[in-house]
């Protein structure tokens, strides 16, 4: 199904029972990040819903919701893409961080720390997911033992990231732009954390679910 498809799938299923009258909040802008993790913009894209949460609810609130930031689901570039599939299934996520061991390494002492996790930017080399193992191992009957992860993961250039202080809808935007399921949070320097699909819809129905009790609330408490 199409990002575009299960974002309005979502619309419909958590909003259907709430009718508002307010207009609807101006499409917001997207951003993408270059390279060298500088912004540019990107084209607008007319919004999933019409929620002022989506524009006012922040990257970094999706983050505090998560039971892990995402920035601990990651794999060496020269790791196999076995390796990958497990990590994956063990962490039950859809795609991993890919680092370059040697520079994410910092201490040279073979053990990754926190610290170096956070201040991991510089090592990324790209993005795993489990999209690119069935167009490019699957579909082709490739051997997982054999091929690493740096031959089949989208490198650099093409992976988006979104800033910690970006919105949902931003975050929403960017998914939809670029047909992505996983964007990594990148503060400057920091590697803050991932979010999903998952996590976006998980926010959605979460505000949803608040905002009916809500209604339900104040109408069983009004007097007639």
């Amino acid at each position: 199904m199409a990002l575009r498809t299960v974002m309005q799938e979502v619309r419909r299923l958590t909003l259907s029972s709430v009718r508002r009258q307010a207009s609807p909040a101006p499409y917001a802008l997207g951003k993408l990040l270059n390279r060298d993790f500088s912004v540019v913009s990107c084209e607008e894209v007319p919004p999933p819903g019409d929620d002022t949460f989506l524009s006012t609810t922040k990257v970094r609130d999706i983050l505090k919701l998560k039971s892990d930031l995402g920035r601990h689901n990651w794999i060496g570039n020269n790791e196999t893409v076995y390796t990958a599939v497990s990590k994956m299934k063990n962490a039950n996520v859809g795609a991993l961080l890919v680092y370059n061991f040697e520079i994410l390494d910092a201490n040279s002492d073979g053990i990754i720390q926190e610290e170096e996790l956070e201040n991991s930017v510089k090592a990324i080399e790209g993005i795993v997911s489990e999209r690119d193992i069935l167009q490019k191992m699957v579909s082709e009957k490739k051997d997982g033992d054999k091929v690493r992860v740096y031959e089949i993961m989208t490198k650099t250039d093409g992976m988006s990231t979104v800033s910690p202080t970006q919105s949902v809808r931003d975050a929403m935007n960017i998914m939809i732009i670029k047909n992505v399921r996983h964007i990594p949070v990148v503060n400057g320097d920091v590697m803050e954390g991932m979010v999903s699909i998952r996590d976006v819809v998980d926010c959605v129905l979460r505000e949803s679910r608040e905002h009916v009790e809500t209604l339900n609330s104040y109408i069983h408490s009004v007097g007639y």
